[in-house]
């Protein structure tokens, strides 16, 4: 018994790529597909306010896979139309994560959704806010990807959505 120990036979590929790393490979290009279109809120701080900017936001999530449908800007003023828009937001998500909780006696809910792009590297991003009389001015900067970039390509849906002091005045959004 001895020397008679062999190991099983590595099976390879044509060039020589064992079994097991096979596996190990496709199985590591199906998680990158997987992350790539699993929806990611991402809960970040709100960048720091300008100079003309009066009124403090937060971000509640911001990311690039909204259930929301094409593009579209919104105000909500009541948790029943934050938990409308919420559900359809998360609706790709399994399970879907809970709505962020907000206090509408005393704040509101703005957001803007880019709509689909056809690669990652697209991003929107509510910037500074406005008091104008009896109206609020929202800033969004969107971001592209730099043109002779290699990008994931996956279908992509940009989306930032702020709290912020309630309002019952106008809201009007400029992208820039």
């Amino acid at each position: 018994m001895g020397g008679d120990y062999s190991p099983a036979p590595a099976y390879s590929l044509p060039r020589g790529i064992p079994v097991p790393l096979r596996s190990l490979a496709a199985c590591s290009a199906l998680a990158l597909a997987w992350s790539a279109c699993a929806p990611t809120p991402k809960q970040e701080p709100a960048p720091p306010a300008g100079p003309a900017a009066e009124t403090a936001l937060r971000t509640l999530a911001r990311g690039d896979q909204s259930g929301l449908d094409g593009q579209r800007t919104f105000v909500a003023r009541s948790t029943e139309t934050w938990r409308e828009l919420w559900k359809e937001h998360a609706s790709p998500s399994l399970p879907a994560p809970e709505a962020p909780a907000v206090d509408f006696t005393r704040n509101m809910i703005a957001g803007i959704v880019l709509g689909p792009r056809p690669s990652a590297g697209y991003a929107v991003e509510i910037v500074r806010i406005e008091r104008i009389g009896e109206r609020l001015l929202l800033h969004a900067q969107t971001t592209e990807p730099p043109p002779d970039t290699m990008q994931a390509t996956v279908m992509t849906n940009p989306f930032h959505f702020v709290a912020l002091p309630r309002h019952d005045g106008s809201v009007e959004l400029r992208v820039h």
